[in-house]
């Protein structure tokens, strides 16, 4: 079949981008309507007989599984459950103190299994408890981490940089997580229609000082090289002082230079007079 014949092109030809495989019903390849090789590499991808060898101007470069691992050996491949146990701690290490229901979310995984997993790691001493204000429930945490818990406990935190997260950043992705650790109501609002729109198309999350204290709305008009933030909302709390204006006057600068569109406009805010402010 077609699996098989594309093994053995790579096999005897080298690496392939789905792009090579040309389309013969005259129509234009795009991301969202697959060509049937396209979804033959998404395939033996997804079973691992190809694996991702490198990216070239976003496009996946893929070969076969035994050249990229050549030592590889199924028969070694560590047990499932050790697998589940894996991905878990993996989970709380980046999740820095954490809710039972939030462990699951963080690789997809079942949450059933993943009480599973927690349970049998808090037995093992592979993770640790802590009591956190406000919560019914414990906290964990990876031992790695332990000496940040203990900083934080004192109030000792290093501050964070600020800067402008993606939608899909884990801070934000866990929209239950967001809303209870960052108080933070989010939701990326490009597949709702433009007249339900909350704040905008593609909204983007402000990190500042360890809170998310709120979102603008970009857009990068490249050939005229301006980046528009059409709208930056504040969270209601949040005081308007000369270090936020200040560190935010930067950051939308450093991501204005990143997209090559150097010239910051800022349309409007919430509060109004934020975005004179920043204009200044």
């Amino acid at each position: 079949g077609m699996a098989e014949s594309i093994l053995t092109h790579i096999r005897e030809n080298g690496t392939v981008k789905s792009s090579h495989f040309k389309r013969t019903d005259g129509q234009k390849g795009t991301w969202w309507n697959w060509k049937d090789e396209k979804i033959a590499l998404e395939r033996l991808f997804n079973v691992g007989d190809l694996m991702i060898t490198a990216r070239q101007s976003f496009q996946r470069v893929y070969d076969l599984r035994e050249r990229v691992l050549p030592d590889w050996d199924d028969a070694t491949a560590p047990e499932y459950e050790e697998v589940k146990r894996h991905m878990v701690l993996k989970s709380v290490q980046a999740l820095g103190v954490t809710k039972a229901a939030w462990i699951a979310d963080y690789f997809r995984m079942s949450k059933k299994s993943t009480a599973i997993s927690l349970k049998e790691l808090l037995e093992a001493g592979e993770l640790l408890t802590a009591k956190v204000e406000g919560w019914q429930d414990p906290g964990y945490f990876h031992p790695a981490n332990q000496a940040m818990v203990e900083a934080a406990a004192q109030g000792k935190l290093p501050v964070s940089k600020t800067t402008l997260l993606s939608p899909f950043d884990p801070i934000v992705w866990d929209r239950k997580r967001a809303l209870e650790l960052f108080n933070f109501d989010y939701r990326i609002e490009c597949y709702t229609p433009a007249p339900k729109r909350k704040y905008g198309y593609f909204t983007l999350p402000i990190l500042y000082k360890n809170a998310v204290i709120g979102r603008l709305d970009p857009k990068a008009h490249r050939k005229e090289g301006i980046f528009e933030v059409k709208a930056l909302y504040l969270e209601p709390d949040v005081e308007v002082t000369d270090d936020l204006v200040s560190e935010l006057k930067t950051t939308l600068q450093d991501c204005a230079t990143w997209h090559k569109t150097p010239q910051v406009v800022v349309q409007r805010s919430d509060p109004p007079e934020l975005a004179a402010l920043l204009r200044d």
